[in-house]
């Protein structure tokens, strides 16, 4: 959501995913700022490292396509990453 008069200064990127959203806001002056928001899996089992894995692709290829913004990230990551488990090393990796 955002305001009806930036309509034209903001692009939907596509992720694929129901976990990534992502907005590009064009900047009159550079950088422009990539803003994305991410839903990732419980760290709680084998089963989830997958879809963690998956995720972490998608968002790698939203940076990829777009290497001269600035990015904001929010979000819920399901993670401490305070510990070293196996999405918090993947997730530093990043």
């Amino acid at each position: 959501m955002w305001p009806k008069n930036i309509t034209s200064k903001i692009t939907v990127i596509e992720s694929g995913s129901g976990r990534v959203c992502a907005v590009l806001i064009n900047a009159a002056a550079n950088p422009n700022l990539l803003c994305r928001n991410v839903y990732f899996p419980r760290e709680s089992c084998d089963v989830n490292m997958d879809e963690f894995q998956f995720q972490l692709a998608i968002i790698t290829d939203i940076l990829e396509r777009h290497p001269d913004c600035e990015v904001l990230v929010g979000g819920d990551f399901n993670v401490d990453f305070s510990q070293n488990k196996d999405h918090t090393l993947l997730r530093n990796d990043l």
